[in-house]
């Protein structure tokens, strides 16, 4: 146990050397990894909870791995951090047409329905959060910073 405890006193958590998009990209990870976690116990026993059970227990565990690797300047991490940050909209298109094909009246809703509820969910916050994610980590700024100085 102790050897735990010794090594995450080791790792880095925050950098504040990196640039200001990927230091906010790092807080948002661990923000949204915190409300993922909060969302897994919020969904338990949920009819579509049994569909996509591993891509939510899996994104918490990108966000901060991701978060972490950005931190310690790991490229995989930066690549952790994008596939965290791509986890809510591949979580959503699973309910959503898990849903629709189950639904009958897909055919009432439409196609544009489906495509809102992919992309923004049940929250326009949520999505300003994870879309601002996803641009401070896909930005031209970062990514030519993770490809001069991550190792």
């Amino acid at each position: 146990m102790n050897s735990f405890m010794a090594s995450l006193k080791q790792r880095r958590w925050f950098n504040p050397s990196l640039p200001q998009m990927l230091q906010i990209a790092v807080f948002l990870l661990y923000f949204e990894a915190f409300f993922g976690l909060l969302d897994v116990f919020d969904r338990i026993g949920g009819g579509y909870w049994i569909i996509t059970k591993a891509v939510v227990v899996a994104i918490v565990p990108l966000g901060v791995l991701g978060g972490l690797g950005v931190s310690e300047e790991r490229k995989r991490g930066w690549i952790l951090a994008v596939a965290a940050a791509f986890g809510p909209f591949v979580w959503r298109l699973l309910v959503v047409t898990q849903a629709r094909i189950n639904l009958p009246s897909f055919v009432q809703y439409g196609a544009g329905t489906m495509v809102k509820d992919v992309l923004i969910g049940g929250s326009l916050l949520s999505f300003v959060f994870e879309a601002a994610l996803l641009v401070l980590l896909l930005h031209p700024k970062s990514r030519e910073h993770v490809k001069i100085w991550f190792r």
